[in-house]
């Protein structure tokens, strides 16, 4: 049998270990691509930091059965067990780029190539000085932070209007409003609005973008406006009459004639307060500006006409006394009513005696012709009605010829006074007048006794009710007084009985007389 390996068999033999070859040789370079690749064993007791351009995001200690952050914690959030565990970035500008695993006296460091927010790790590889593989006592999860970009807002600035009439003095250009945009001249950023250009024949405006904005590509960010000096054609502007302010109180404004260009540079330019009406200079128009009533009164201060008023009437109360006196100051537009120089507010007040009340015309404010301006209101002290009169009016009855009664001052004197010449009665007031009636001595005793008469007879006995009777109807005593409280025996204010009353009055009295005494004799021969 011969020993020779056949060429075919040869071939497979040498194809087999060229792939067996090949096969242990890339396995030391899958080690190392892969996660699970572990450094060599440190010398320092496992102790080692995250690898260099890389930070420390965040440390966490396996104690008591979890994991509990040493730092970090808000960065990162590491859960597991002792063998094994999961990591989770809590940033979206954060990546994980290594993990250091620490267990006895070995650590690993596992790169992550790009970077990661979430993974793996476990202690496989780790080997303790027994030659066992020990527990996870920490884990360093390694990293980047990055800076989130903010993007600018793209905005494009505007166009600078401008104008360029003849000459040089109204060219202007206007510095529009542009969001995210500063607009500057010479460096200097120039506010929006309209600017004169002061003669300059060429002026560059440079647009620069504000923080957090930007132009986009190919933006035109500079813009140089041109002027010309043309020569205006020589048009006459009319000339302008105006109002040119003085300063002086009692000439204030003086009526002036002016050429177009006098009155622009010479007043509507510099002198805010002169009146001028609407006028062309330059081909601009130039609105009117002050009062122009005044202008076309030839600047003389316009009179204001007063609005004409009529006082009204003061209206007053005069009653009985003084206690009740009012009068009342109305509320007229335009009208001050005074007593005494002294302004008086609208309203009712109390008043004694005579007053004076002077109507006076507010500013602004004029009296009609013939009204009347001056009221002189009079308050009299006339007594007032007596509340109550308590009088004897006479019955005609012989046994009880009076009966006292209270009636009102009216009914006193309409019932009363007027009416029954026989009543006593007291002295009363009605309608500011004093009044009484048979209230002399006999009257008064009478009053004063209920109204019940106290009659007297010759020598000393009680007088015949009949004579009484009698001598009461044949001779009525009748005493009136007027306008007067107090009334005396025979007083000028009494009316007395004259003439033939009183040669009535001596027959009866001495008729009576013998009766009384033919009476009293008879009487007393009765009684003996």
């Amino acid at each position: 049998m011969s020993n020779f390996i056949r060429p075919r068999q040869t071939k497979r033999f040498i194809s087999g270990a060229i792939a067996t070859l090949f096969i242990l040789l890339q396995a030391p370079l899958f080690l190392l691509a892969s996660p699970l690749a572990s450094a060599a064993a440190p010398a320092n007791g496992g102790n080692i930091d995250c690898p260099a351009g890389t930070t420390l995001l965040a440390k966490y200690n396996f104690t008591g059965g979890v994991y509990v952050a040493e730092s970090g914690a808000d960065s990162v959030t590491v859960t597991g067990s002792a063998t094994d565990g999961t990591f989770i970035v809590n940033g979206s500008n954060t990546l994980v780029t290594a993990v250091v695993v620490k267990g006895g006296t070995d650590a690993k460091t596992t790169p992550y190539t790009p970077g990661v927010t979430t993974g793996t790790f476990n202690n496989v590889g780790l080997v303790n000085g027994g030659g066992q593989t020990p527990a996870i006592s920490n884990v360093k999860i390694c990293g980047t932070t990055t800076i989130p970009v903010v993007m600018a807002t793209t905005v494009t600035p505007a166009t600078i209007e401008f104008t360029d009439p003849c000459g040089t003095a109204n060219d202007t250009f206007t510095i529009p409003t542009t969001t995210g945009v500063d607009y500057q001249i010479g460096g200097v950023t120039i506010a929006a609005g309209t600017h004169h250009t002061t003669g300059v024949l060429s002026v560059t405006v440079t647009a620069v973008a504000q923080e957090g904005y930007a132009f986009a590509e190919d933006t035109e960010t500079t813009q140089t406006l041109t002027f010309t000096n043309v020569p205006c054609e020589t048009e006459t502007d009319p000339n302008v009459t105006l109002c040119h302010a003085t300063g002086s109180d009692s000439h204030p404004y003086e009526e002036i004639t002016v050429s177009a260009a006098g009155a622009y540079d010479g007043h509507y330019r510099i002198h805010e307060d002169d009146i001028t009406p609407t006028f062309t200079y330059n081909g601009h128009t130039y609105q009117a500006r002050g009062n122009q009533t005044q202008l076309a009164a030839h600047c003389l201060i316009p009179v204001v006409l007063a609005n004409t008023v009529t006082p009204a009437a003061i209206q007053f109360s005069n009653t009985c006394g003084t206690t009740n006196d009012t009068f009342t100051i109305p509320t007229t537009t335009g009208v001050d009513y005074q007593i005494d120089g002294d302004t008086v507010d609208a309203g009712t007040y109390h008043a004694t005696g005579i007053i004076v009340v002077t109507a006076v015309p507010q500013e602004g404010y004029t009296f009609s012709v013939g009204a009347v301006t001056s009221q002189t209101p009079t308050f009299t002290d006339a007594p007032c009605d007596s509340a109550s009169v308590t009088l004897c009016h006479a019955t005609g009855s012989v046994t009880n010829p009076f009966v006292q009664i209270d009636v009102n001052a009216a009914g006193a004197f309409n019932g009363h006074y007027q009416q029954h010449d026989t009543d006593i009665i007291p002295p009363f007031t009605y309608n500011g007048h004093s009044y009484s009636l048979n209230f002399d001595t006999v009257g008064q005793a009478t009053f004063n006794n209920g109204c019940v008469p106290e009659h007297v007879g010759l020598g000393g006995g009680p007088v015949n009710p009949t004579a009484v009777t009698v001598l009461s109807i044949l001779t009525p005593p009748k005493t009136v007084a007027q306008n007067t409280v107090a009334v005396g025996n025979g007083g000028a204010n009494q009316l007395v009985n004259t003439g033939s009353t009183m040669l009535l009055n001596l027959f009866a009295g001495m008729f009576l007389i013998g009766t009384a005494a033919t009476l009293t004799a008879t009487s007393r021969r009765r009684s003996a």
